[in-house]
């Protein structure tokens, strides 16, 4: 009985440390797509604040259209594991990933297209835009990708931003920082 009081209490003094350290602004939790992380504040908005979307994005991305059935969208998907824009005559109509056929019966899966199951509602942004933008957006839909379309009328997709590049780029700048 004892040792359990005891374990209650170094529980709860860890717990009230974390929450004081937030507190404080020592440690602060970001969520990056699906990703829930800690950072020191100064650190994080010093990363995301001088950098763009276009020093993360990917020009090259997997695309699919809305015709495309789940058989032959999950042999691609098993190729790249990451969501497809889905583009009907060169125009971005929606996004979507395996996740999205996995709530189906799988026999009715057979019938399903991709038009039957992307998203038609998602954000974009501009090359130009900083990285603290872009993760609001990103956080904001089911999927850890985000459009880049071009600022020009057409809006033509240019490049897609990950939030796997986004660690990588918080990998790369505390790197820079260790070594300095």
């Amino acid at each position: 009985l004892f040792s359990l009081l005891v374990f209650g209490t170094l529980l709860t003094m860890v717990i009230s440390s974390v929450e004081l350290q937030r507190k404080l602004k020592k440690v602060v939790q970001v969520k990056i797509g699906t990703s829930e992380l800690a950072f020191l504040p100064v650190y994080f908005r010093r990363t995301v604040s001088d950098k763009k979307a276009e020093h993360v994005m990917d020009v090259d991305f997997p695309k699919t259209t809305p015709d495309t059935s789940f058989e032959e969208f999950q042999v691609e998907y098993d190729l790249v594991k990451k969501p497809f824009l889905v583009f009907d005559g060169g125009k971005l109509v929606g996004i979507v990933s395996k996740k999205a056929f996995e709530g189906h019966h799988k026999k009715s899966r057979r019938m399903l297209k991709v038009s039957d199951v992307m998203y038609k509602r998602f954000h974009t942004v501009i090359p130009g835009e900083y990285l603290f933008s872009v993760i609001q957006k990103m956080n904001l839909d089911p999927f850890d990708v985000i459009p880049v379309v071009s600022p020009t009328p057409d809006g033509k997709i240019v490049g897609l931003v990950t939030s796997e590049n986004i660690m990588n780029l918080l990998a790369e700048q505390e790197g820079k920082e260790l070594e300095k």
